[in-house]
């Protein structure tokens, strides 16, 4: 969806495309805190176990997309 959003309207200038960029994580990141949020209060889970899940989501991302990650080779 972000890329999407970045690179669905024609071309534009970089500033105007580091903008859209920078909103696309925002959002992206206001849906996890929306989402934990509900997790841990509305739905009354525990913490640790919450926060577990999102570490255990986000580990491939840190260990294998970034440049000199761990499962590279």
């Amino acid at each position: 969806m972000l890329g999407l959003r970045v690179f669905g309207p024609p071309l534009a200038a970089g500033g105007v495309v580091l903008a859209r960029m920078f909103v696309g994580s925002v959002l992206k990141w206001g849906v996890v805190a929306l989402l934990l949020y509900l997790a841990m209060v509305k739905a009354a889970l525990p913490g640790l176990a919450v926060i577990a899940g999102l570490m255990t989501a986000l580990m491939p991302q840190l260990l294998g997309l970034h440049r000199g990650g761990m499962l590279r080779h």
